[in-house]
């Protein structure tokens, strides 16, 4: 359990900080903007409805939303690889940002390994 409050944490430390990092985005690009900040909120629900369900009755529903996670911070990585690419983030903030989410990506890895192995 406290592995997933530190997989919690960092995702709403992410999401706390995504106003500084897409402040400067043109307002042509406010789908771009939306999706980030919709994934990255739809991450942390995720996260929350996952502690909440009991890792006996509901493993392979955990598991599969687990999945589901790796799948939205591939998303949100791809979403930066854009504003990059576009130069509305620099190189530098955007190693940053998927540094951040390769930490959370990893720990979510862990997180399914572990539950796996003790069912």
């Amino acid at each position: 359990m406290k592995n997933d409050f530190q997989i919690i944490n960092l995702t709403r430390k992410f999401i706390l900080n995504l106003n500084n990092i897409v402040k400067n985005f043109p307002n042509k690009e406010k789908l771009l903007k939306d999706k980030i900040y919709e994934t990255s909120f739809n991450l942390l629900e995720t996260m929350y409805h996952i502690n909440y369900l009991s890792k006996k009755d509901y493993l392979e529903e955990r598991i599969h939303l687990e999945y589901n996670l790796l799948y939205k911070i591939s998303m949100i990585d791809f979403y930066f690889e854009i504003a990059y690419l576009n130069k509305y983030i620099s190189e530098k903030k955007c190693i940053n940002l998927n540094k951040q989410l390769t930490i959370i990506f990893n720990k979510i890895q862990g997180w399914i390994k572990s539950e796996k192995s003790n069912n």
